[in-house]
């Protein structure tokens, strides 16, 4: 049961992970708004923060077993 588990959840990891891929790029960086990118900086700076708040809550979740 639990093979079957991880292989689920890898698949949906994939599956959200292409689709975010796909159509990310086209919000943040459209073609109207080159050479100069106004979302850029932020909506990756944003997204990068996130990602490390994101880290640290699943680090404190996993030391306390919660």
């Amino acid at each position: 049961m639990g093979m079957m588990r991880t292989s689920s959840l890898t698949t949906l990891w994939l599956c959200y992970g292409c689709y975010l891929d796909s159509f990310l790029p086209i919000l943040i960086f459209p073609q109207t708004m080159a050479p100069t990118f106004e979302r850029g900086f932020p909506s990756i700076l944003s997204f990068a923060l996130a990602a490390v708040v994101l880290v640290l809550i699943a680090d404190f979740l996993h030391k306390h077993q919660l």
